[in-house]
């Protein structure tokens, strides 16, 4: 996993991944984001570190209850550098590590993967459970 963490650290990226921290040892019910966090708090602490493009908080389809985790983007691969190597970060006294989010193609370095498509029910080639 070690040698994992310093490969992705060379990588280029323009989106990080927030979530509860896994690497740090804080208050427990402190971490990740909570329902009061909302995007303009995440862009008003990550803006200082560049311009974010984009935030976006993951939801529960059932419940529609935040998840804890989210993604931000970012204008530039330099911010994204930034906030990692920093590692916690504390926003509305929420505790929250961000990494690199980086895609299955840009993992196993294989940029040509298919995307992911939804498998129609009907279909005769639909893969059994």
């Amino acid at each position: 996993a070690l040698e994992e963490d310093k490969q992705n650290d060379n990588m280029s990226c323009k989106k990080i991944f927030i979530g509860s921290p896994n690497n740090f040892t804080f208050k427990p019910g402190t971490g990740g984001l909570d329902d009061t966090t909302s995007d303009d708090d995440l862009k008003d602490y990550f803006g200082q570190f560049g311009v974010i493009t984009q935030v976006m908080q993951l939801f529960h389809k059932d419940t529609g209850r935040k998840k804890g985790v989210g993604f931000i983007y970012f204008e530039d691969e330099d911010s994204v550098d930034k906030i990692v190597l920093i590692g916690a970060h504390i926003v509305k006294e929420r505790v929250l590590e961000a990494q690199k989010a980086l895609s299955e193609s840009r993992l196993t370095g294989n940029e040509n993967l298919e995307s992911r498509r939804q498998t129609d029910s009907k279909s005769r080639v639909m893969r059994r459970l």
